[in-house]
């Protein structure tokens, strides 16, 4: 199906429990996704395939160079609203612009990770609060980890991210591009990237049999991580109409599932287990940073971010070195007064050498006048 501007139907409302479906349809559902993965990955065109809308706009090459130039990374946010029936779905994709693409790397989750942190945070205050009016949910509900098809399975960068990621926010890793592997080769991919996550006990999302049945559960579980192919166009001849990639020796299609995983990616994101995503948020993810925040401070404080940490950190470091400055001037006082005091004490004991030479020589004096007056007695 060829992309179009205007959003179109895509949440599969049958999914939902009874019990739930007539209060969501009153009640306004914010899911929130975010794309993680270097530039060059196909997030955008995947999230267009996802959603079956233009949801994105494709980045143009000023743009691109514009943006690196800056050298950090940062959030991009685009928003839509997809109705069906009478749900309305307010969709928010987050872009990790900058991610991975430059020389050194180092920290550079950190301001996803802060982000993320920060949408808890304004949930948790907005709890707090005494009249709790109704608020957005800013939160992130998943994580889409793209990473890229290398033969030995994961970039370190990838390893230590998806590790920190997984900690505030669900992951689902996939594996971009994989119509560049042969089936075999994908495969094996498959097996490296599984047995690195489970070495580096990284936690991921994986679908429960509440939202679905039994198999389909487990049929998208052993799928992880989804190997997906995404396209823009729509190829010729007797698949037209269909998305997908065109190459002299065949074809790729992306809702194939002979060819990569996009379809049970969409399947697990929106059709079966959306909810679940969102659930999982609300009383696992959200509910233990909750309970971190409170433990270590007082209710109705905000949480101080990176840069109050930073202005704290510089008067510490300040206020240390005053402390060292006034030691050493205290110290150096101190040393010129012991000098000055030992040159006194030095005066006073030569002082009081003199005195007791002098009482010495007054003694033997004495004691000859009195040897010489008991010598004149006894004539």
């Amino acid at each position: 199906m060829p992309l179009v501007e205007k959003p179109q139907l895509l949440f599969n409302q049958s999914s939902l429990p009874t019990d739930r479906e007539t209060f969501i349809k009153k009640e306004e559902c914010y899911f929130t996704v975010m794309l993680c993965g270097s530039s060059g990955t196909g997030k955008t065109t995947f999230c267009n395939n996802l959603f079956s809308s233009l949801v994105k706009s494709p980045k143009s090459v000023d743009n691109f160079s514009k943006v690196h130039k800056q050298k950090e990374v940062h959030i991009e946010k685009t928003k839509a609203i997809i109705k069906e029936d009478d749900f309305r779905l307010n969709l928010t994709v987050l872009d990790t612009v900058g991610f991975g693409d430059f020389i050194n790397n180092k920290d550079c989750w950190d301001v996803i990770t802060d982000y993320l942190d920060d949408q808890h945070e304004k949930y948790l205050l907005h709890d707090q609060q005494s009249l709790r009016l109704q608020r957005k949910d800013s939160r992130v509900h998943l994580c889409l980890y793209f990473i890229k098809p290398v033969p030995y399975g994961m970039l370190p960068l990838d390893v230590v991210a998806m590790n920190k990621l997984s900690k505030h926010v669900n992951v689902i890793p996939v594996i971009a591009k994989a119509d560049s592997l042969t089936k075999p080769e994908l495969d094996s991919l498959k097996g490296k990237i599984n047995k690195i996550l489970q070495a580096q006990n990284i936690t991921l999302f994986f679908p429960s049999a509440i939202y679905s049945a039994d198999e389909i559960a487990k049929d998208l579980s052993q799928a992880c991580p989804f190997a997906i192919v995404a396209s823009k166009e729509a190829v010729n001849d007797e698949n037209e109409g269909k998305i997908g990639r065109k190459y002299p020796w065949g074809t790729s299609e992306i809702e194939n599932e002979d060819h990569c995983d996009f379809s049970k990616l969409k399947n697990l994101i929106i059709n079966n287990h959306m909810l679940e995503l969102i659930q999982s948020t609300e009383k696992v993810i959200y509910e233990r940073y909750r309970q971190e925040q409170l433990i270590n401070r007082k209710n109705g404080i905000p949480k101080l971010k990176k840069a109050h940490y930073e202005r704290l950190n510089e008067e510490k470091a300040r206020i240390q070195k005053k402390v060292e400055e006034k030691s050493v001037e205290l110290e150096n006082t101190f040393k010129e007064r012991e000098e000055k005091l030992a040159v006194v004490r030095d005066d006073l004991n030569n002082e009081l050498a003199e005195y007791h030479d002098k009482v010495r020589i007054l003694e033997t004096q004495l004691d000859a006048l009195r040897n010489y007056k008991g010598k004149n007695q006894k004539k």
